[in-house]
């Protein structure tokens, strides 16, 4: 009969859905320990008792496996962590019952400082051009100022932010709604990797399970939790995007979202809760630094260290390149010297500016000389 406390709740974690308040407050109550022997002698005083139990049983030999993995080469760096270790994110507590068994994390860097600074930002899988540029200049201009960017690897705003995050050299970090190294969607599949290399992913999910829809909505409970507010950017009025948002006004946490066109049905969720005062309205890093200042979140920026000239590569680099060390070049100029498209070279420059070597003055691009002293070319 397992005892230890850890196990306990990595091998409930294949039989339990997330959220579920009856275990979980069992648990809080008396322990995952005690909640699993309960289960497993038919002594459960929980109503669906009979169904954890019989999937437990079920998946005794995974749970087992997966525990001889974690931890090890095999196991390809992922760790399970729980509200009794010193690196669990502390915020999670204030979901009470729904607070997590425990979390799989797969990356290098240390939990608790990395989660303490970050922001939740979230949006519709069917980003237009207008709202995949609102989010990747948000989401590059504070992950460059020290925030790290939470957000669930999805098409659209997701990956927008994770991807604009990981340009300017930030922190970013995924919660995903299956097994922690599954690549899901499989099409972001390089995103991951690099998510996984340089912040992390979370889920509270075992190996072997599968996106439903019950199992988004409660991942996007963790993402609201995780952080001390949420930006919305662009959301239709039915989306998960909006119930991350609820999750977090119910966990009383700050939430904001950035307006759109009144045409655009991708942007009425957003302009929905502005007009309804659930979140507050922001158009710039500025404003988002501004109010979480007003909501008393810890704004000390993490130090780092100048990035380098030599950070620069292929296309960007030659872009870079093709700006005059005097005096300014637009755009299309820059596509015409370099036969490439607009629309790439318009994407490359919003990079390098994210990275603050490039300066943008009307409608033409300059070196930024004061930042260059700095990059140690």
């Amino acid at each position: 009969m397992p005892t230890d406390e850890t196990f306990s709740r990595l091998w409930l974690s294949f039989a339990v859905e997330p959220g579920d308040e009856a275990v979980g407050g069992r648990t809080h109550l008396v322990g995952a320990s005690k909640v699993l022997a309960e289960l497993l002698a038919g002594e459960s005083p929980l109503k669906n008792a009979k169904a954890i139990s019989a999937r437990l049983k079920h998946f005794e030999e995974a749970a087992n496996d997966l525990a001889a993995q974690l931890g090890t080469p095999g196991g390809e760096g992922v760790r399970f962590i729980t509200p009794k270790d010193a690196d669990w994110p502390t915020q999670l507590g204030a979901l009470g019952a729904r607070e997590p068994l425990g979390l799989f994390v797969c990356g290098q860097l240390e939990i608790k400082p990395t989660l303490n600074h970050s922001i939740s930002i979230v949006g519709t899988r069917s980003a237009t051009t207008y709202g995949k540029h609102v989010a990747s200049e948000l989401a590059g201009e504070l992950a460059s100022r020290g925030f790290t960017i939470i957000s669930g690897a999805a098409f659209g705003i997701d990956c927008v932010a994770h991807h604009a995050a990981l340009a300017v050299a930030g922190q970013t970090v995924a919660v995903m709604p299956a097994w922690v190294l599954d690549d899901y969607p499989p099409s972001n599949a390089a995103l991951l990797q690099q998510i996984r290399k340089h912040g992390f992913a979370i889920s509270e999910l075992p190996i072997g399970t599968h996106p439903t829809r019950p199992r988004f909505l409660q991942r996007n409970r963790l993402i609201a939790a995780l952080s001390r507010a949420t930006l919305v950017i662009e959301a239709p009025w039915r989306s998960g995007a909006l119930s991350t948002a609820r999750q977090a006004q119910s966990l009383l946490r700050l939430v904001m979202a950035t307006p759109g066109p009144t045409t655009s049905p991708m942007s009425d969720g957003c302009n929905r809760m502005i007009r309804e005062r659930e979140a507050e309205l922001v158009t710039s890093a500025e404003e988002v630094i501004e109010l979480l200042a007003q909501a008393g979140c810890d704004l000390a920026v993490r130090s780092q260290t100048p990035r380098r000239i030599d950070s620069l590569k292929g296309f960007d680099a030659a872009v870079f390149e093709a700006i005059p060390t005097k005096g300014g070049v637009s755009a299309r100029d820059i596509s015409l010297k370099l036969g490439s498209p607009i629309n790439d070279v318009q994407a490359a420059l919003g990079r390098v500016e994210l990275l603050g070597f490039v300066i943008r003055r009307s409608q033409k691009w300059a070196l930024n000389r004061d930042a260059l002293k700095l990059a140690n070319p």
